[in-house]
């Protein structure tokens, strides 16, 4: 159920709404045993550590990232923390020539998840 008290453009609300009623816990093919997944991603604009981040955490542990220029962090985004270039050169080590890729850094242990057994409303419940 989305929320009802926030403004929607156009009719993305009931456009949304069908669709998750449609494969959702409404659905005849609803199994509680395999629910659908339903993701959203809003480039970490509204929600923080979301598939961006997780993405750029993949792509590091890989060794797909290549270590910038003079080892700047800051020259790879004019919103990277001091903390965030720390971590990265942390990551990437300092005696990786500019351009090369860093080196593969281990993946953290996953962190446990916690689902409903119930098909429920994730919303604020509406006054009665």
């Amino acid at each position: 159920m989305l929320r009802t008290d926030l403004a929607w453009y156009g009719t993305n609300r009931a456009t949304l709404t069908a669709w998750l009623d449609a494969k959702g816990c409404k659905s005849a093919g609803y199994a509680a045993t395999a629910k659908p997944i339903a993701l959203f991603d809003w480039d970490n604009t509204v929600v923080k550590n979301d598939v961006v981040t997780r993405s750029r955490s993949n792509m590091i542990a890989q060794g797909k990232v290549r270590q910038p220029p003079n080892q700047d962090w800051k020259l790879t985004n004019k919103f990277m923390t001091n903390d965030g270039a720390l971590a990265l050169t942390a990551a990437c080590g300092t005696t990786v020539a500019a351009v090369s890729r860093c080196r593969p850094t281990p993946r953290p242990a996953p962190r446990a998840r916690t689902r409903s057994s119930a098909c429920t409303s994730t919303t604020r419940p509406r006054p009665t």
